[in-house]
C-alpha cells in the first residue's frame, strides 16, 4: 500500500514540475502590445516625447483613470 502512495506521489510530483516549468519557458512580455515594445525599444534610445507616444500614453492613462497623475506628456 506504501509503495503505490510513493508512486502516486511521485507522478503528482512530475505533474506539478513538469506544469511549472512549461510556464517557466514562456515568454514573459508583461502584456505589452507590439506597439508598445517597439516604443520600449525607442525609449531606451532617448526618444520619448514624440507626438506617437505622447498619444499613446494618453490613451493608457484615460483608459486607466490616471490623467490626473501624468505631466503634460502624460508621463506619471
Amino acid at each position: 500500500m506504501k509503495k503505490k502512495i510513493y508512486i502516486c506521489m511521485s507522478i503528482l510530483m512530475v505533474l506539478f514540475l513538469s506544469l511549472t516549468m512549461v510556464h517557466a519557458n514562456e515568454s514573459t512580455t508583461y502584456r505589452l502590445s507590439e506597439k508598445e515594445m517597439e516604443m520600449m525599444d525607442e525609449y531606451s534610445k532617448g526618444n520619448v516625447n514624440t507626438p506617437e507616444f505622447i498619444q499613446l500614453r494618453k490613451e493608457k492613462a484615460e483608459t486607466y483613470g490616471l490623467v490626473d497623475y501624468c505631466d503634460e506628456n502624460y508621463i506619471l
